[in-house]
């Protein structure tokens, strides 16, 4: 079958070294998963290949292009992950998944939902008080929960992160571990740790640790507890 062509004008030119990228590097990205050909000239680009694979490059494109009009911009690593949603589903709304986007810190910049679960979990952290997520390990639970954490904190939603888990031994009484409260259950904490280290200087996590801006509870000492103003995040 003889392969389609289609010319498309991106009406901002401002746009073209962001979505081009270095040396045309996002361009060759869509080229290899779509198994088509592009040719640029200025603003002008030229698709060729199979109807629906061009469709669908053509949406994209037209869905970066309104995501910059709408002040949503995209880098590098959000163009990657636009082109993946697209292969994997043409009909998907960038807008939707990137409007959702957590600012977190300079360091992170935005933490953007993976896909639909993902955009749904953030929503329902949004819209409610109590939100209960469960789902296998590494797809994103307790991250996305940090970075909830992190954006609502550092906006003066809350006053305070609370995190809790439960302190589950492995062979030795958590009395006996070195250290205070904070030492003894570091251990069973790294996965929470390790989400705050990713979006925040190390010095300003102790810092708003010191503050007792973020607080490290384990579960058994939850009981009673007044929480105001916080956000708490109980992790399995």
């Amino acid at each position: 079958m003889k392969p389609d062509t289609k010319e498309l004008v991106l009406e901002n030119n401002a746009l073209i070294p962001e979505l081009f990228g270095s040396q045309d590097f996002n361009l060759k990205l869509i080229e290899k998963k779509f198994n088509i050909r592009i040719t640029t000239r200025e603003n002008h680009i030229r698709l060729k290949g199979n109807p629906e694979d061009i469709e669908t490059v053509e949406n994209l494109f037209m869905q970066l292009e309104k995501l910059h009009e709408a002040n949503l911009p995209v880098e590098n690593g959000d163009i990657k992950f636009a082109i993946r949603l697209m292969a994997e589903d043409p009909h998907t709304d960038l807008k939707t998944i990137f409007s959702e986007r957590i600012a977190v810190s300079p360091k992170k910049g935005y933490v953007t939902p993976k896909g639909p679960a993902q955009h749904q979990f953030i929503q329902s952290i949004r819209k409610n008080d109590i939100v209960l997520s469960i789902g296998p390990a590494g797809t994103g639970k307790t991250y996305l929960a940090v970075a909830m954490a992190v954006e609502g904190l550092l906006k003066k939603r809350y006053r305070r992160i609370v995190l809790v888990r439960p302190a589950v031994e492995a062979g030795e009484k958590l009395g006996y571990l070195p250290g205070d409260i904070a030492d003894k259950i570091n251990p069973y904490l790294m996965p929470l740790y390790d989400a705050l280290n990713d979006m925040m200087e190390d010095n300003h996590v102790r810092h708003l640790m010191d503050d007792g801006a973020i607080e490290i509870v384990p579960l058994a000492y939850m009981r009673g507890r007044t929480l105001s103003d916080s956000f708490i995040i109980l992790d399995e």
